[in-house]
């Protein structure tokens, strides 16, 4: 099901940080599809779009208007964040020896489209149809197919835009949950949010008894340390970081894939204790 909202009032911050929250397995689909062969940068792009994200109170995402779904919306501002993620690391790719061989400007837009604007195929070759009278169809499908197939060489990450139609598009948790135990995303963000914080003394805890029945159950199925569930609390319910939380806490290793394995044992433990479909 796709979120839409009816309204046109803009989304107050809050609003915005649940419903990127409500996408992230959508998200972290999108990254891992972007990045297929390498898993560690397809967490540190995560990571790089959910800061630009929930920058000055999620202003990004309060872009949505309302028209279409939000699942549309996040993921062409995710496909350009990373993006924008992968050109800050490696830059603009440099035009290959075979291209420069050819003559036809078209193969140049072509590869521009790829490389650099980074259109899938099928839509790189509507951009060159409707912008070139002098070439047909045929050709510049030849073309483009000919770019896409030489450049896409088990590189590191997908240079393409993962389309839409790509991904299954994330469901609503109420949706997700009518098969499993029956409760609603705001209970089971209470839920994730006292099971990372039970570590805290400071912390009173003010759920109520339903809700400390399914802690129970989520519990016998995930057992993570103080320290991880200290990750998590600092990471999404305080908002620090990545970096603020690694020096804090003197994380060894890759704080992106330990944070992104650590989000996956709770997805997993959701499924198996029935709060969320497998």
């Amino acid at each position: 099901m796709q979120t839409t909202m009816n309204s046109k009032s803009p989304l107050s911050p809050e609003a915005a940080k649940n419903l990127v929250f409500d996408h992230w397995n959508f998200l972290t689909s999108l990254a891992r599809k972007r990045f297929p062969n390498d898993t560690s940068m397809g967490d540190q792009a995560l990571t790089y779009v959910l800061d630009k994200v929930e920058e000055q109170d999620w202003q990004r995402a309060r872009g949505w208007d309302g028209c279409g779904s939000f699942a549309t919306f996040i993921a062409v501002l995710a496909n350009r964040l990373m993006t924008d993620f992968v050109r800050s690391r490696f830059g603009y790719n440099r035009a290959p020896t075979w291209l420069l061989e050819k003559k036809d400007v078209v193969w140049q837009k072509a590869y521009k489209l790829y490389a650099v604007d980074k259109y899938e195929r099928r839509e790189a070759i509507e951009i060159l149809h409707a912008n070139s009278s002098e070439m047909n169809r045929t050709a510049i499908e030849e073309i483009v197919t000919t770019v896409y197939a030489k450049c896409t060489k088990q590189a590191r990450f997908c240079e393409g835009n993962i389309g839409i139609d790509q991904i299954v598009e994330s469901s609503s948790v109420d949706n997700e949950m009518q098969d499993n135990i029956d409760i609603n995303s705001k209970q089971l963000i209470e839920i994730l949010v006292e099971y990372i914080q039970s570590d805290d003394k400071t912390i009173e805890p003010i759920i109520d008894d339903s809700i400390q029945d399914l802690l129970a159950h989520l519990r016998s199925h995930i057992s993570m340390s103080d320290e991880d569930r200290l990750l998590l609390r600092l990471r999404f319910c305080e908002g620090l970081k990545i970096k603020e939380i690694s020096q804090m806490l003197h994380i060894k290793g890759n704080p992106y894939k330990r944070i992104n394995g650590l989000i996956d044992d709770l997805r997993v433990a959701c499924q198996q204790s029935g709060l969320i479909a497998a």
